[in-house]
């Protein structure tokens, strides 16, 4: 992991404030330094420790995950379902929906520190919502004029 640090002060001269940004930057070792620098100019001061090399904790690629999921949705919306339309908006509430459980899901495999409620993250609570929204979108759907019209 790298680090930046940073300070801007439009009312000071930060050229004679260097100690304090190098503090700032020092703050940082820990997360592994290979080298940094610090960049100060009048009104604004940067630090920086790059992360090259250092080891990593094993995680699933969750981006992967998510992306091969969104890429399914779209297959199965595109070249399942197209063939098939139902009602005004039917693309966009199976959408969110099929994300929410996918989110839902790929939330159990995530190793980050985030809100937990009821052992559930936020972004799980948030995909709860979403769904139940979408199924309350889908029962109060209007009918497309194909499904008006008598066979």
């Amino acid at each position: 992991m790298c680090g930046i640090a940073g300070w801007v002060a439009f009312d000071a001269d930060l050229t004679t404030r260097t100690d304090v940004i190098e503090r700032m930057t020092a703050t940082m070792t820990a997360r592994g330094p290979d080298a940094g620098g610090v960049w100060v100019r009048r009104h604004a001061a940067l630090g920086h420790l790059p992360s090259a090399g250092l080891p990593s904790l094993p995680v699933y690629p969750t981006q992967l995950f998510e992306l091969s999921g969104c890429v399914a949705i779209f297959l199965y919306l595109w070249l399942v379902r197209m063939k098939r339309p139902r009602f005004d908006g039917w693309i966009t509430i199976e959408s969110l929906g099929l994300y929410a459980v996918l989110r839902f899901g790929l939330e159990f495999i995530r190793d980050d520190e985030r809100g937990i409620y009821f052992g559930m993250s936020t972004s799980q609570w948030l995909s709860i919502a979403v769904l139940v929204f979408c199924v309350w979108l889908y029962a109060k759907r209007k009918p497309s004029r194909a499904e008006e019209q008598p066979a």
